[in-house]
């Protein structure tokens, strides 16, 4: 009997004395805490661009760029857009569409408030709308130019003013003809819808 208290005396020292299995705290919360950030990851900008042309005309229309951020203030983007001519008479009625793709830094595409720049390289379709006798034409262009955005609740809305060099261009009418010019400027403004990705923080305590 003696030995048998002596034993279980033993037991109960050991179970004071030795620590607790990691098994006995699972329902305690890790002395960790987990926060989320928002990062623009690029967007979709709209809008409508108007460019001079010859003789005072002015062609404008919708413009869509879609970019995406690639780290460091950089962003890949690719776009569309076509321009109008308003004249009255038939044979000074023009087109033009760009399909461009480049490089932005900057905002709209990875800083919601602030400048930007982009640059942009692409083909351009330019024609008349005259049913008969009607030109059209194809050109490289060189597109360089500026942003500023300014952020408004969920939308930005942006303001751009490019340069444009073409290698070809197209004229029209009689007996003073009218044209796009080779180089020229185009100026654009419309709203942007940024893209963001979830970021996940894990700060020890």
């Amino acid at each position: 009997m003696r030995i048998l208290g002596k034993g279980l005396a033993l037991l109960g020292v050991l179970s004071v004395a030795l620590p607790a299995r990691a098994d006995d705290f699972d329902d305690e919360p890790a002395p960790s805490v987990v926060a989320k950030g928002k990062r623009l990851e690029g967007g979709l900008a709209v809008g409508v661009s108007t460019e001079g042309w010859s003789h005072s005309m002015v062609g404008s229309g919708p413009r869509l760029d879609v970019g995406l951020g690639v780290g460091k203030g950089w962003a890949i983007v690719v776009g569309e857009a076509g321009r109008f001519s308003l004249a009255q008479a038939e044979a000074q009625r023009m087109m033009v569409f760009d399909l461009v793709g480049g490089v932005a830094y900057g905002a709209p595409y990875q800083a919601r408030s602030g400048f930007g720049a982009v640059a942009f390289f692409g083909a351009e379709r330019l024609s008349t709308s005259a049913a008969v006798g009607g030109l059209m034409t194809w050109a490289m262009t060189t597109t360089a130019g500026v942003r500023a955005s300014f952020e408004l609740e969920t939308i930005d809305i942006w303001i751009g003013v490019d340069g444009v060099v073409r290698s070809s261009t197209i004229e029209s009418g009689r007996p003073e003809p009218v044209g796009v010019p080779a180089v020229s400027a185009v100026m654009s403004v419309g709203c942007f819808f940024p893209a963001f990705a979830m970021s996940r923080i894990v700060a020890s305590r």
